[in-house]
């Protein structure tokens, strides 16, 4: 639930183009903790 309200909250603030790069960047850092993980096991 933190990451939907922090989504829209970031979508009133920035303009078009910050969002997109903002959401690029957190699709990143989840990509890489998931193979972090994934190294673990």
């Amino acid at each position: 639930m933190q990451i939907f309200y922090t989504k829209i909250s970031v979508r009133d603030l920035l303009p078009n183009g910050y969002y997109r790069a903002f959401l690029i960047h957190q699709k990143n850092k989840i990509i890489k903790y998931i193979k972090k993980m994934n190294s673990y096991l």
